[in-house]
């Protein structure tokens, strides 16, 4: 009996895992290309919080000026560099208008009392 409830476990973890992905990836599809995500936590993990900025440095140079990242299961677009920020507030600010508030600004110093430097530096 204890074997059957493992194994059903076991298979049930790997469909949601699975089913995680597929939907993910289906939801991706027009997105700019990024860094794999893990399920449920995203990209959470390969963000350095003390100071995301080199992170996100980082990534640029990998994935260029416009790149898309998971925060948990919400999808973010990042702009980097200033022809890419002036396209997307100029040229396309009607798609960029409406952008949602997430919590997790505030732990990245885009807060009321942010001082855009990194923690230790």
């Amino acid at each position: 009996m204890f074997v059957n409830g493992v194994t059903l476990g076991l298979s049930f973890a790997v469909f949601i895992l699975l089913f995680d992905h597929m939907e993910r990836r289906r939801r991706w599809k027009n997105y700019p290309q990024g860094p794999v995500s893990f399920p449920f936590v995203g990209n959470l993990l390969q963000v350095n919080f003390q100071c995301p900025r080199l992170s996100l440095i980082e990534l640029s140079k990998k994935y260029g000026n416009v790149f898309s990242l998971q925060n948990c299961w919400s999808n973010l677009i990042v702009v980097n560099g200033f022809k890419a920020v002036k396209e997307a507030l100029v040229q396309k600010s009607e798609d960029f208008a409406d952008r949602p508030y997430f919590s997790i600004y505030e732990h990245l110093g885009y807060g009321e009392n942010a001082e855009g430097k990194c923690l230790g530096h």
